[in-house]
This record gives structure tokens, C-alpha cells and sequence, in this order.
């Protein structure tokens, strides 16, 4: 055989193989189909967050460690480290410390303290105590500061309500620019090892050795009859929309759905935090500690998310502009969060009753097989998306103040041409009307054959 022939052999063998294994590629990416050209399906997966490898679970995206943004200096404390699990710590029998993060958005650092307090005919006085040691040896009166109480906005009138609970940072600190590891919440302004608690600080300060992230979702606490199906739809088609993170706060749920948010865990996209309330009684705190719950993750979060959305697992956040598919979409199309600390997105109800019989086939996955809403908009039942550095109290619909420019900060009303919130819960619930239904097809158009593919995978992955 000549030199020429042979040459010719090889490149036709080296062509095939190089070929088969592209369409192999293509085809378990799915990029051919009704999202477009090859090239389009190229773009996306480039777009995502991280970069991937194998596993026994899958496609493993690049790890985020956000749960606890601790302080630089204090990762080696013994008494540190001890405390960063605690769900809570009590102080008293009507006040229960959850978090304590270090504030210092303003000139003056404080340590905010997400706490459930029974309200009293007159508020018990509280007192912060801190490592004199540590603050650079100054007596241990001058590292003792009093407590301020904010009532959170949506207690209800409930036994127990959500509060934030301020203490300065003292000179002994801040004249040496260092920052408190632990604090000491007591009764008493003397130091005493009664009638008081101990609790590790997490910082709301921005540290280049964190990873940042561009879109976080805080989910309030799970209970009752989550279904594993439920969160593998929600994180799988959240994530399609642009979320990097997840935090999720476990109070009572199926052994099924604690696997499925292990996995999530395990792959670095989830971080699951255990959750219960100082009560019994469930209706002596709103909805299961959810104002807690939503708080802490705004703080939780301050010093390496950009942008925090607040979302329950029924709930999706959908672009509907022109061109936009990812919530990166719809933050360019606002233009600056200069002056902005939140954008709020109305609701629109896909009640079970509006069920289809379109062409395709029904698949028992309520985004795709409920393609109709409600006509109105449900204005009550809002979400947000905030800049958590800009917020100092989050409502459970609404940003209740921004901080520390309370007069300059906005929030921006997004309309529903732009995006809306897919609630896919009935009507009735919330005593709202959905007599009337509007075919909307846009989430099934936009993301339902890539989204049913994952779905799958994971729905196959983890044991009923």
C-alpha cells in the first residue's frame, strides 16, 4: 500500500472516531431538538455555573461553600467551631438566640442576633459580653454593651414573634480593628456564668478568599407532606434559571426527601440547615419560625451572594421578556442595582383544576402538565430577589426596611411582561379567585424537554 493510501486510511479512521464521539456528546446533552442549533445547546451549558465531572450521582458542579461565612481569624477557635451547629440556644423561656452575625455596613459594628422572643409587658434587659483576651486586654467592663430589640414585621400576633436583637461592638475591638469570634448574651451586665449563652459570630463582610455567587435561593423551613418529587422539580428547574445555591432550612420531612436533599448536598449546590422553633405548639410561631428562617438567610448570605431570591418549592421565578431565559436576563434588563436593593415580582397562579389536554403527553410533573393560570395576578403573595447587603429586615412578600440607606435604597416593581412568579398551588388556599384560566405555555416552550431529562436522572438516582 502506498505512503498516499495510507494516509488517506488514517484520516478517514481518525474523522470517524472523532465524529461518533460528537454525536455521542450531542446526544447526551440533548442538544439537537426544539431548543435550537447545536451551537445554542454549546452556549448554554458553557454558561452555566462551574465546570463539571463525573460521579456516581452524575453531573457534579463545582462546590460552593456559603452555609457558614465565618471569621478569617476565629476558623481555628476551639469554642468557635463548637457553636456553628447549634439550631438555637436558650436564654430564658421566652427568648431563644438563633444566629448572631457581625454588622459593619455602618460606621459603628454591631452584632445582629435572629431570635424568637415572647413578647413581655416590659422588654427584659440584655447585655453582650465579650473576650476582653481577644480585644486586645482592656478591662472586662468596657466589653460589655447593651441589648436593642426590632420586632420583625410579620409575627401575627403569635405567642412568639421574630425579633433582631443589637449589641455594639466595643472599643476594646474596634480601637484594634479586630472582630469578636463569640459572644456571650446575658442578664446581667457582670460577668457570670449564669443566665447566659454563648454563640459563635458569622460575618456579613466580604472576603476575597470566598467564593461568590451570583443568584442564592433561600427556601423557609419544609414540613408536613413535602414530596421528593417536589424538590427535585424545584432545584432542577430553578437551577436551568440561573440559581448557583441553595439553602434549605429541614424541619420535618420524609426520609426520601432528606436523601434527595442529601444528594443535592453532596454535589456542592445544596447546603441543608436542621430548623425547629422553642415551642411544641406549632400555632404559638407564624408558620413554623418562617420570619426566623428568612432572616437568617438573608445574613446568612450577605458576604458572598449578589443576588438572594426567596422562594417556597411551589414557586418559580419565569422570565417572560423577549430574548430573556436566565434571571441574569432580567436583572440587565433593569440596567443597575446602583440605588436598588430588591426587585419584587408578582404571582400568578397554575391551580391543578386548569390541567390541559394538550398534544403532549401528561407526565405527572405539574410545571409541564399545568400550562394554564389564573387571569389576575395574585399581588399578595409577591416575591422578592434583594441585594442582601442592601436589607436589613426581610418580610415574608416584601423587603421590610433596606439598609443603611433606608432613603435612597428602592425597590423596583418588575412587571409581569418581564417575569412572574409560577405558583402551582390551588387558589383556594389563599381565597383567590380562578374561575377564569389563560393558556401559558412559556415555561414547557423555554425549558420543558432539557428540564424532564434531569428531572429524570435524579427522580431515578435516589430510592423511594
Amino acid at each position: 500500500m502506498s505512503r498516499m493510501r495510507r494516509f488517506i486510511l488514517l484520516f478517514l479512521l481518525a474523522y470517524t472516531s472523532t465524529s461518533i464521539l460528537f454525536l455521542s456528546l450531542v446526544a447526551e446533552n440533548n442538544y439537537f431538538g426544539k431548543y435550537g442549533s447545536i451551537s445554542s445547546g454549546v452556549r448554554r451549558l458553557r454558561d452555566n455555573p462551574g465546570s463539571r465531572s463525573k460521579s456516581k450521582f452524575g453531573s457534579q458542579w463545582r462546590r460552593v461553600n456559603i452555609s457558614y461565612p465565618v471569621m478569617d481569624s476565629c476558623s481555628d477557635d476551639v469554642k468557635y467551631n463548637s457553636r456553628l451547629e447549634d439550631v438555637y440556644v436558650l436564654l430564658t423561656n421566652s427568648i431563644t438566640l438563633y444566629s448572631a452575625y457581625y454588622d459593619a455596613r455602618e460606621d459603628i459594628p454591631f452584632i445582629r442576633i435572629i431570635s424568637a422572643v415572647k413578647p413581655e409587658k416590659k422588654e427584659v434587659r440584655l447585655w453582650c459580653h465579650f473576650d476582653s483576651e481577644r480585644g486586645s486586654g482592656a478591662s472586662n467592663t468596657s466589653c460589655v454593651t447593651p441589648v436593642s430589640y426590632y420586632q420583625m414585621c410579620e409575627n401575627h400576633k403569635r405567642e412568639i414573634g421574630g425579633w433582631i436583637l443589637s449589641c455594639q461592638v466595643p472599643k476594646c475591638y474596634v480601637d484594634k480593628g479586630r472582630q469578636p469570634c463569640v459572644v456571650s448574651v446575658s442578664l446581667s451586665p457582670k460577668e457570670s456564668s449564669t443566665n447566659s449563652v454563648e454563640m459563635s459570630i458569622l460575618t456579613t463582610e466580604r472576603s476575597p478568599q470566598e467564593t461568590q455567587v451570583d443568584f442564592a435561593v433561600c427556601v423557609p423551613p419544609l414540613f408536613g407532606k413535602i414530596r421528593k418529587d417536589q424538590i427535585v422539580q424545584f432545584v432542577e428547574l430553578t437551577r436551568m434559571l440561573g440559581a448557583n445555591h441553595f439553602m434549605f432550612y429541614v424541619h420535618d420531612v420524609k426520609p426520601n426527601v432528606k436523601e434527595v436533599l442529601k444528594h443535592y448536598e453532596s454535589l456542592g449546590i445544596a447546603t441543608i440547615r436542621k430548623w425547629a422553633v422553642p415551642s411544641k405548639n406549632p400555632m404559638s410561631i407564624w408558620y413554623h419560625g418562617q420570619s426566623l428562617a428568612i432572616n437568617d438567610c438573608l445574613y446568612r448570605h450577605m458576604a458572598n451572594v449578589q443576588y438572594l431570591v426567596f422562594n417556597d418549592v411551589d414557586e418559580f421565578l419565569i422570565p417572560h421578556g423577549p430574548d430573556m431565559r436566565t434571571w441574569r436576563d432580567i436583572v440587565a434588563s433593569h440596567h443597575s442595582f446602583t440605588n436598588t436593593c430588591a426587585m419584587t415580582f408578582k404571582s400568578a397562579f397554575f391551580d391543578l383544576a386548569f390541567r390541559n389536554n394538550q398534544d403532549f403527553v401528561v407526565r405527572n410533573v405539574s410545571v409541564l402538565d399545568i400550562t394554564t393560570r389564573a387571569v389576575s395576578y395574585c399581588e399578595f403573595r409577591n416575591k422578592v430577589m434583594v441585594v442582601p447587603y442592601k436589607v436589613f429586615e426581610m418580610g415574608i412578600h416584601h423587603v421590610s426596611r433596606p439598609w443603611p440607606d433606608v432613603a435612597n435604597y428602592s425597590v423596583v416593581d418588575v412587571s409581569p411582561k418581564t417575569a412572574y412568579i409560577h405558583h402551582y398551588r390551588p387558589c383556594k388556599n389563599f381565597s383567590w379567585i380562578c374561575i377564569h384560566g389563560q393558556i401559558d405555555t412559556t415555561l414547557v416552550d423555554k425549558y420543558g424537554e432539557e428540564f424532564f431529562i434531569n428531572y429524570n436522572r435524579t427522580m431515578n438516582i435516589i430510592p423511594d
